[in-house]
């Protein structure tokens, strides 16, 4: 019988100190899993973006990857993930956040039968501290000075 992987999504807030995670395969179904020999979902590989390179995941000779600018990604075959995004990074695109970029990933049920789905972070942004920087002028003694003392300072 076919696999029929659904698709996962999840929410992280920015600099979260503990990773985005669950399991790929937890909505993912096989009409052979509830045989005497039941099918086992793993998953098998899976791509980031609209890179060609296909990972492979943890426990079949794959490790965490690196998304540049974005954070770091594990997966494993047995479906459990983890992502933790680089310091900064969120895909509020109004709060000057980037797109996530989709992964895909493969689920085979190990007689034959696989599909594809996708997982998507959401990452919201955090209200950062404002980030105040010295200012410096230089003028001649009993001449005014204006000038705007916020424009170098962050938040």
């Amino acid at each position: 019988d076919p696999v029929v992987a659904g698709n996962d999504t999840a929410t992280i807030a920015e600099d979260a100190a503990i990773p985005a995670s669950g399991n790929l395969l937890a909505n993912d179904t096989d009409a052979d899993t509830t045989n005497p020999s039941p099918d086992v979902l793993s998953v098998t590989g899976f791509t980031i973006g609209s890179s060609p390179t296909v990972y492979a995941p943890v426990g079949a000779g794959g490790g965490a990857v690196t998304i540049p600018g974005v954070g770091l990604v594990s997966i494993a075959t047995d479906g459990t993930w983890s992502f933790a995004p680089d310091a900064d990074y969120n895909t509020d695109l109004s709060a000057g956040g980037s797109v996530f970029p989709t992964i895909t990933y493969t689920v085979e049920d190990g007689a034959g039968s696989s599909d594809t789905a996708t997982l998507i972070v959401t990452v919201t942004p955090t209200n950062d501290a404002p980030a105040a920087t010295d200012d410096a002028v230089t003028t001649n003694e009993d001449s005014p000075v204006s000038g705007a003392v916020i424009l170098n300072d962050i938040d």
